[in-house]
């Protein structure tokens, strides 16, 4: 043993590889730059000779590897494990993406791809379900936000990545998958079979008039048509007379910036902030999105609802709008994902790139996103169990060929109280609108204390007691 230790501790990176390092690090400060968002900025350049014996470290363990590990490891596979090690090592939101991580993410954005349409994300180290998507197998099997996820297919998820989760969650239609998850206030676990699906996301629902003037839609997600798609339903309630809306953010994972920004402006006026994105350079160097475009929503009464899965650019959306005192935020606090993933080609490996937390996202007030969330201006709390039924009894009003008579009857009394609470606040701030149309009441006259009116109360108690 100790004659292995001391052959295996003198090994010494080869003049090729230690070389080729080097160069690639001599070359670094000069190419290097981080493109996202239409820009590049240039990555600070390497002026501490001390990064040459960090490399020469790196080198020679790549040669240890390469000559001694029990099983054979080529390069690219050394390389790769080192380069995701160092980005895991981040953040949980840091990764290496290979070139098929690249197509499924450009699937994912795309919406559609295959898998049981569950978004995650890490919360104390564990798997967490941020929420399914919205007519998705992961949805239909009854996932909910905040479960977490210990198991999948049987296996712990201790200590895995979301990268490797997604992985092992995703695959081919009509294949099944098993997600052990830990409810909130329950002390069993619960164990779901899944059978993937294609899928294919469409991103603005439910649009519909709930009562006189006030409209409801339900964005599930962030994708590239999405505004568009929000503006058409929008401009549909409006012709139905609608002129106070509930925007539904439950339950949204994120998606786009660009889409949430889009989104956002919809109802704000042109050159409103709408976030600012600050990296490691902090107030000084940050980017701040404003609202853009010629079509502008600013005067329909709004109610954003949000809940623990809404998150990263729901988050926005709802932070922007609060901020901007254009809608009140009603439910409960949001996840807090409110940090930048930059994907950035590898000049060297064009078809592989890596995912970089590079940023913040701050609303307008200067409100950090991230870990804290958005709170609402009014909390209307649901449990998990109350959330699960309205999550059927609406699946069952949208989609009724789906249910049996018996299943209609029996969640044809559940009530979704956060839905119900935006539309008593929007049908009061409807009448105190009319009220301020209609101009001042007029003032009532004085009264004078004369002995005549002195004799005659202005009303009688005896007139409100009912005497048997």
């Amino acid at each position: 043993m100790s004659s292995d230790r001391r052959r295996l501790s003198s090994a010494r990176p080869g003049p090729v590889i230690l070389g080729v390092a080097l160069a690639a690090l001599a070359c670094f400060p000069a190419c290097s730059h981080i493109t996202g968002g239409g820009q590049s900025t240039p990555v600070t350049q390497v002026t501490s000779d001390g990064v040459y014996q960090q490399v020469h470290k790196l080198a020679e363990v790549m040669l240890l590897v390469r000559k001694h590990y029990v099983e054979d490891r080529d390069y690219t596979n050394i390389v790769d494990g080192a380069i995701d090690g160092m980005l895991q090592s981040l953040d949980e939101h840091s990764h290496y993406m290979p070139p098929e991580q690249v197509k499924e993410l450009q699937e994912t954005t795309s919406g559609q791809y295959g898998g049981i349409g569950l978004l995650v994300g890490m919360r104390d180290s564990q798997l967490v379900v941020i929420a399914p998507i919205e007519d998705t197998p992961a949805y239909r099997a009854g996932l909910l936000a905040q479960d977490t996820i210990i198991r999948i297919d049987g296996e712990t998820t201790a200590g895995i990545s979301i990268r490797d989760a997604i992985k092992k969650m995703r695959g081919q239609p009509a294949t099944k998958v098993s997600v052990t998850v830990v409810r909130r206030n329950e002390s069993e676990p619960r164990t779901f079979e899944i059978t993937r699906d294609n899928i294919n996301v469409p991103t603005v629902k439910a649009a519909r008039m709930l009562s006189n003037g006030i409209g409801y839609v339900r964005v599930t997600q962030f994708a590239e048509p999405t505004a568009l798609a929000l503006r058409n339903e929008i401009e549909k309630l409006r012709a139905q007379g609608m002129d106070s809306l509930v925007l539904d953010l439950r339950s949204n994972p994120g998606g786009l910036l660009k889409s949430a920004r889009d989104v956002a402006q919809l109802f704000l006026k042109r050159g409103a902030l709408i976030v600012s994105i600050r990296d490691r350079g902090g107030k000084a160097r940050e980017k701040r999105l404003v609202s853009e475009g010629s079509w502008h929503d600013t005067d329909t009464l709004m109610v954003v609802l949000i809940d623990g899965g809404s998150a990263s650019a729901s988050e926005i959306v709802a932070g922007a709008l609060q901020d901007q005192k254009r809608a009140a935020l009603l439910g409960d606090r949001s996840f807090g994902k409110g940090s930048v993933q930059t994907v950035v080609p590898l000049a060297t490996a064009p078809d592989s790139s890596i995912r970089l937390t590079t940023a913040k996202y701050y609303t307008p007030s200067e409100r950090v996103i991230h870990k804290h969330g958005i709170e609402p201006d009014i909390r209307v709390r649901v449990t998990p169990e109350e959330w699960g039924k309205i999550l059927t009894r609406r699946a069952i009003e949208e989609q009724p060929a789906n249910f049996s008579d018996q299943e209609k009857k029996e969640y044809s009394g559940v009530i979704d109280a956060p839905l119900e609470r935006a539309a008593d606040l929007l049908q009061a701030l409807r009448v105190l609108r009319a009220r301020a149309a209609t101009g001042p009441a007029p003032v009532a006259a004085a009264v004078t204390n004369t002995p005549e009116a002195a004799e005659t109360p202005l009303s009688d108690p005896i007139d409100f007691i009912d005497e048997e």
